[in-house]
């Protein structure tokens, strides 16, 4: 590196983006919750957030690659960024986020003036990082924030609106979103809010005990007031359940993938082992079994004959002259008499049970069960007949 290039390189301007940090807490619960949802390996996140602390601030950097490894994933769809979106919002509930006691409202006025956003981000740009309340209507239940980051939208969709309904002082709610403009990894966004909230008249409590008096047969003693909640409340449930029936369809469909590719890598693991072991056992010159197989099969072979009272007989073959053939013709003639010579072997010992290997060189070797003298005899003359018929090309052979 040149001192002109080092020079250039302390003169340029750090930008605001590259100074940003993101506390520590906030990335390790991030890539906990896509190992929970599955989405990456403990593997993957040990990789990408090694040395990471809950006490410490990291480069923005370190987030963004834990996006951009959940995106390039064979199973990515966008449901699986809300439902880590979901996730992580319950995991921060359940491990200190009740003990605020904000309620839904308090979690949306939290967002004004990036009050939250501060708890995560330090030494920001401002003008692209924020988040505010730009109007709030609790009686008429409306409300919209805006926001901008470099949190993928679908992610912020289920922080947003799984973090304001966990409260459970909301009967029903319903989040939209647009996108106002969008700059490289920026996205200025409107959050608007439609929600009825519980009277609090009739806690959940209340509720439930009124849900599991009710009998068949017998009309319910319920207030038009009560009704009314109810029904709002089964409102509610039912957008709930729709969100949770998509989640678990893409879910659902992405391990069927997942499954499915498992099948097909095990099948071809299956398929290359089966390879392997016939390159172990086989003569990759032949295609005969090797010498270790033959003593291998012999053995099983043996203590079959010997329960089974059958004789064992035992072909040594040697190929004569062979060295002054390969002098004479070369090796890639004397290679190719070779595997002619185990065509006629394997042809003329085709039994299931005989064992026909090359035993070293120009030497073969066979094994068979239950022949008679006369039929072990027969066997010779038929390979030697084979072998002659072959009319391997021989020079040195003088008649």
């Amino acid at each position: 590196m040149t001192t002109d290039y080092i020079a250039d390189l302390q003169d340029k301007p750090v930008s605001r983006e590259d100074q940003t940090k993101v506390h520590g807490t906030f990335l390790l619960g991030v890539a906990d919750t896509f190992y929970s949802i599955s989405a990456l390996s403990s593997y993957d996140i040990d990789s990408l957030i090694q040395d990471v602390s809950a006490e410490g601030w990291y480069p923005i950097s370190h987030l963004k690659q834990l996006f951009k490894a959940l995106r390039e994933t064979e199973y990515y769809h966008p449901t699986l960024l809300y439902q880590a979106g979901q996730k992580f919002v319950l995991s921060w509930y359940e491990n200190g986020g009740r003990e605020l006691r904000w309620g839904s409202i308090g979690q949306i006025k939290m967002q004004d003036n990036s009050q939250s956003l501060k708890l995560v981000f330090r030494d920001y740009d401002a003008e692209k990082l924020f988040t505010r309340l730009v109007e709030l209507d609790e009686e008429k239940g409306y409300a919209v924030l805006e926001v901008a980051h470099m949190l993928p939208l679908d992610f912020t969709r289920g922080v947003f609106y799984h973090g304001t309904f966990l409260w459970g002082d909301l009967l029903w709610l319903d989040l939209e979103t647009e996108i106002l403009s969008q700059e490289q990894d920026f996205i200025h966004a409107r959050l608007t809010y439609h929600f009825k909230k519980q009277d609090y008249k009739y806690s959940n409590q209340s509720i439930d005990e009124t849900i599991d008096q009710l009998v068949i047969d017998q009309p319910a003693d319920i207030s038009p007031e009560l009704a009314q909640t109810l029904a709002w409340k089964l409102k509610g449930m039912s957008a709930q359940f729709a969100i949770e029936k998509q989640i678990n369809e893409k879910s659902s469909e992405m391990l069927g993938k997942a499954l499915r590719e498992q099948v097909r890598i095990r099948a071809d693991l299956e398929k290359a082992n089966q390879v392997i072991r016939l390159q172990s056992i086989r003569d990759s010159l032949t295609g005969l079994y090797n010498k270790k197989h033959f003593f291998e099969a012999f053995d099983n072979l043996w203590l079959r004959s010997m329960r089974q009272q059958e004789r064992v007989t035992i072909y040594m073959i040697d190929v004569d002259f062979f060295k002054k053939y390969n002098d004479s013709y070369g090796h890639l003639k004397g290679d190719a008499a070779l595997q002619r010579v185990a065509d006629c072997i394997k042809q003329n010992f085709k039994r299931r049970e005989d064992i026909v290997a090359r035993f070293g060189g120009e030497e073969f070797i066979v094994a068979t069960t239950d022949a008679t003298n006369k039929q072990t005899n027969a066997l010779a003359g038929n390979l030697i007949n084979k072998v002659k018929g072959a009319n391997i090309p021989n020079r040195l052979v003088t008649k």
